[in-house]
C-alpha cells in the first residue's frame, strides 16, 4: 500500500493530518467524478462543483507545488514574493 495523505497547517500553527493509500484514493477520485458528471448529465443536473471552485483548486495545487519548491509553508492568497 503506498501511504500518503495531506496535511493542513493554520495560521493558528494548528495542524491537521489525513494519512491514505494514496494510490487507490486518486484512482477512485475519478470513478466518482466521472460517474456524477455523467448522472448531471443524464438527468441535466448542476454538478457539484461549479467552474470557480475548480479554479480554486487549482490554485490551491499551485501553493502546494510552490510551498514545495521554496521549502516553506505557503498560506492561500499570499503574494508571490519568496519573503
Amino acid at each position: 500500500m503506498e501511504v500518503g495523505g495531506v496535511e493542513i497547517r493554520l495560521r493558528s500553527g494548528e495542524v491537521s493530518s489525513i494519512p491514505q493509500d494514496a494510490k487507490e484514493y486518486y484512482v477512485r477520485s475519478f470513478e466518482y467524478i466521472e460517474r456524477h458528471f455523467v448522472d448531471c448529465i443524464k438527468n441535466d443536473k448542476e454538478p457539484i462543483t461549479s467552474g470557480s471552485d475548480n479554479l480554486r483548486s487549482l490554485g490551491i495545487v499551485f501553493s502546494a507545488y510552490r510551498s514545495s519548491d521554496i521549502k516553506r509553508t505557503v498560506y492561500l492568497g499570499e503574494g508571490t514574493d519568496d519573503s
